[in-house]
């Protein structure tokens, strides 16, 4: 990736004049500024990785111990008491270590995944309570199971994830293995879609990779940086293979000298990463996506709205079961925050609500 301080920093070798510059000396500014890149990029990669929680409603207020057990029911009831112990939870942006502190509507709890991920038992799975569900499950038969995937977790290990995952905290609730038949990114959130065996799973993945609309409906809402068309179609291919996404404009609202925007995008496939590298490569790329979009732009997102990574969400699958073949239709609530991000658009989210259930 390139860094977009480069012209900085070949402006500042021009300045140098080479000639008359020291060889050590020289080694030793380039020391420097390779450093000054590598923090840079820790300390993106660690913003990324942080849990926020914010109280949406007086219904949600409470003490601290009570809303967090409420919100993370997949922890221990002593994971919190040693989180706060160590002062890794934040409370509106500082240290809190009182689990009776009250909270109240618009209050924000922040701890890092890395600290939630450690809150374990022997098995590598997040510590919960066997038999209880640890997501919301919008469909479930002997052959597969469909839950509501929150944001910030993994569906797999890999990437230097090795716990905390979908499958392993599933594993510890239900005491059985779950295969993945399709992905979710680890800061996307909605619908995703398990099977109970490996063949089901290979029947899944079948479904996912036909571009059949008569099998498979997959609409997202997402954030973006900029104000595109009402409505438009890319179709540019990715890693040589065929690719149609179909996106509408929801909202939009001036931030920061440029514009946010709130589209439902449509793909017809699923490759990897497909909404974030075609929004990016037609000039739009999703707020808070480091991998394909702009990082300065990011950071200053992520400092107004206290939000980690990017926000895109599976609100509505159609899809035909692997066995059965009938067809399935889920539909998962969509965040908060799309809401709060664009609470002036009232009206358009109002319409937009109704159009995405038909």
């Amino acid at each position: 990736m390139e860094f977009h301080s480069n012209k900085l920093l070949n402006d500042k070798i021009l300045k140098l004049r080479g000639p008359l510059l020291k060889k050590n000396e020289y080694i030793a500014y380039m020391k420097r500024t390779l450093r000054l890149h590598l923090r840079g990029f820790y300390d993106r990669f660690e913003n990324c990785m942080i849990r926020t929680i914010k109280i949406e409603t007086d219904e949600q207020a409470g003490k601290l111990q009570k809303v967090f057990r409420k919100l993370l029911p997949e922890l221990a009831a002593n994971a919190l008491f040693r989180l706060l112990r160590k002062g890794k939870i934040k409370l509106n942006g500082k240290t809190v270590k009182d689990h009776t502190a009250l909270l109240s509507a618009g209050d924000i709890i922040e701890v890092r995944e890395e600290d939630l991920a450690r809150q374990q038992d022997g098995s590598g799975a997040l510590a919960g309570e066997p038999g209880k569900d640890p997501f919301p499950v919008l469909f479930e038969d002997e052959c597969i199971l469909a839950i509501d995937k929150p944001r910030g977790v993994a569906v797999h290990t890999g990437e230097g994830i090795s716990r905390g995952t979908v499958i392993d905290m599933l594993k510890a609730a239900k005491g059985r293995e779950y295969h993945l038949g399709h992905r979710l990114d680890r800061f996307a959130s909605g619908i995703l879609v398990l099977a109970r065996d490996k063949e089901t799973a290979g029947l899944l993945g079948k479904v996912f990779r036909i571009a059949d609309k008569k099998q498979l409906v997959k609409k997202y809402q997402a954030v973006i940086f900029g104000k595109p068309e009402k409505s438009g179609v890319i179709e540019e291919p990715l890693d040589g293979k065929q690719a149609v996404s179909s996106f509408r404009l929801v909202a939009s609202r001036p931030w920061n000298s440029t514009t946010l925007s709130w589209i439902e995008v449509q793909i017809d496939h699923g490759r990897k990463h497909q909404i974030r590298r075609h929004m990016s490569l037609l000039g739009f790329p999703l707020a808070g996506d480091d991998e394909y979009g702009d990082w300065d732009r990011n950071g200053d997102f992520a400092h107004d709205f206290r939000i980690k990574g990017y926000l895109l969400h599976c609100g509505n699958l159609l899809f035909r079961h692997p066995v059965s073949e009938i067809n399935i239709a889920l539909e998962s609530p969509l965040p908060p925050i799309f809401t709060e991000l664009f609470r002036q658009k009232t009206n358009n989210m109002e319409a937009h609500k109704k159009r995405s259930r038909k």
